[in-house]
């Protein structure tokens, strides 16, 4: 059962880090591209 528990556990821990990447990413990219554009 532990080895379930440490399986889980490393899931939500990438499942959360890839998110908090992908997010940052996007909000990078949407930043990105308000500062380079005059018109919006």
């Amino acid at each position: 059962m532990k080895s379930v528990w440490v399986i889980g556990t490393w899931n939500l821990m990438i499942i959360c880090y890839l998110n908090f990447v992908i997010w940052n990413f996007l909000f990078y990219e949407s930043i990105k591209v308000e500062l380079s554009s005059p018109f919006l």
